[in-house]
């Protein structure tokens, strides 16, 4: 007399199957162990920052505001080009999209001539209200009357691209700051990206 077959096995064409319920709740099983593993790490750490700031006085660093500026990495297509400013606006979305902020409705920073019926528009139109950061957490501006009249934080040193470094820092290339004044590319067809 044979062994009897579990029902989880089912003989079909004289080969045995394994049903698909019992496999996926295996890694369903698994998957859940893991999470709950990983939510438990989480809390010691959280338990541990907060015993030794109790203990040694420290304060917990404060969140950093999302990237909603940067210099691309890349050179975009010039204002000129068959897209227009279609094709700078786009250029700044995949962009920011690739760093992870593509949530946000990027825009380039450019003055957009009156065309095809339509009104010419100032770059610091186009690119909302504010604020906005690096990716490193700087502040850049709160507003875009900031940006047009100097009382902003716009520097060499704070035109991060959206992955890290900075196109602007050699003295032979033209300072960021003065894209903000002609709403231009630079020569080398580098502009400014906001969020809106």
């Amino acid at each position: 007399m044979g062994l009897p077959v579990p029902s989880a096995v089912r003989s079909f064409s004289g080969v045995q199957v394994v049903q698909q319920d019992v496999v996926q709740q295996t890694i369903v099983s698994r998957i859940s162990f893991q999470l709950s593993f990983m939510r438990m790490i989480q809390m010691r750490k959280v338990l541990f920052a907060a015993a030794a700031a109790m203990v040694f006085g420290i304060k917990p660093a404060a969140a950093q505001e999302p990237m909603k500026f940067f210099v691309p990495s890349t050179a975009g297509p010039a204002l000129s080009g068959p897209r227009g400013i279609a094709g700078a606006d786009e250029h700044c979305q995949l962009r920011g999209y690739a760093a992870g902020f593509g949530d946000f409705e990027w825009r380039a920073y450019l003055n957009v001539p009156a065309s095809n019926g339509k009104p010419a528009q100032k770059a610091a139109e186009r690119i909302g209200s504010g604020p906005w950061y690096n990716l490193e957490g700087d502040w850049i501006a709160s507003n875009p009357a900031e940006l047009t009249g100097g009382g902003h934080g716009l520097t060499r040193q704070t035109a991060v691209a959206e992955q890290g470094g900075k196109p602007f820092s050699a003295a032979s290339t033209t300072a960021p700051e003065e894209l903000l004044k002609t709403g231009q590319a630079d020569s080398r067809g580098f502009y400014l990206c906001f969020a809106r």
